[in-house]
């Protein structure tokens, strides 16, 4: 509960600061030119995700196997 209680106050100066230095409209504008990718590329994101994460597992349970043996 802590450290939510932090990120809101570090958010809060944050945007504090922003706003007081007279920058909002710079930083409204850097925000946008950014794009956000395509459904077919999240999709592609997640299964390469799930791919890596079941290689990691795999490599981990093939370690403990090994090193049981020994």
């Amino acid at each position: 509960m802590q450290n939510v209680l932090f990120i809101a106050v570090c958010l809060a100066v944050l945007v504090w600061m922003i706003i007081d230095s007279g920058k909002t409209d710079v930083v409204l504008n850097f925000w946008e030119h950014v794009s956000l990718p395509a459904k077919e590329d999240l999709a592609v994101y997640f299964s390469q995700g799930v791919y890596y994460i079941a290689l990691l597992i795999g490599m981990v349970y093939l370690a403990r196997k090994f090193k049981r043996r020994k």
